[in-house]
């Protein structure tokens, strides 16, 4: 059980991250499907190694610098996971007015002008949030962020179907039925992210976060009936600048 258990985590960090990991070869299909639990704590894992080089670079580098860097960390430790489904849910949702038109646009590996925008817009949004809080904040909402917004991941799995026709997608090997037990481990890093910011206020973070899934959840089903990887990338991407703007918010009044 403890074996299995500990196998999908480390599937998890195989296949959302690019972390290496030990006993690759122990992980066969049933661990992938059930890696998907683990998504927060490999948000908490990367975003972690992130705010430290954040942090450590603060004092040596201009702010900006070491808010890029910090950022680029992430982005290196995931292989722009979550950045390319960002980029393929612009160029679908933009380009395509069909189900069938938005998901062939979508897995279409070449990206197009909706994709590069929305990429330098989200990287904007999260670099100038960033760079505008003091660093101790800058490092816990960072993490905070990272965690959260994997779990609304798993919330959009547990709502709803997958899309696309899952023998023919690359994403099937951790499509699965989501459970309530998968809902409670994946929930474990987020409630430490949240206590690791020292500030009860974070809770109220998470509502403008669930609103934004909600309303992705339901936008992604009236287009295409469901989920795809990308719009779970592009989820995941959309929530973490949610939970910023708000952190700004409350600094801006609090701090």
């Amino acid at each position: 059980m403890l074996k299995n258990e500990f196998l999908r985590l480390l599937a998890s960090f195989v296949y959302f991250s690019r972390i290496p990991v030990p006993l690759s070869n122990k992980i066969n299909a049933e661990h992938y499907k059930k890696s998907v639990r683990y998504l927060p704590w490999v948000g908490f894992i990367v975003s972690v190694a992130g705010a430290i080089v954040m942090y450590v670079t603060t004092p040596l580098l201009p702010k900006h610098i070491s808010t890029l860097l910090g950022l680029l960390t992430t982005i290196l430790l995931t292989g722009a996971l979550h950045e390319d489904g960002l980029a393929d849910v612009c160029d679908g949702f933009g380009g395509g007015y069909q189900k069938q038109r938005i998901l062939d646009i979508m897995k279409d590996s070449r990206i197009g002008t909706y994709g590069v925008i929305g990429l330098l817009i989200a990287f904007m949004f999260r670099f100038t949030a960033l760079n505008d809080m003091p660093i101790y904040f800058k490092a816990v909402f960072f993490i905070a962020a990272h965690t959260l917004s994997r779990y609304t991941l798993i919330v959009i799995m547990f709502k709803y179907t997958y899309a696309r026709d899952e023998n023919s997608s690359k994403a099937k090997t951790v499509i699965g039925d989501i459970s309530i037990t998968d809902l409670i481990i994946g929930f474990i890093p987020v409630v430490i992210s949240l206590i690791l910011t020292g500030t009860f206020w974070v809770i109220s973070f998470i509502i403008p976060v669930w609103i934004t899934q909600w309303i992705m959840g339901r936008y992604y089903y009236k287009k295409i009936g469901g989920y795809t990887g990308d719009c779970l990338g592009a989820l995941q991407q959309i929530t973490e600048i949610v939970f910023y703007i708000f952190a700004l918010i409350w600094l801006k009044f609090t701090w």
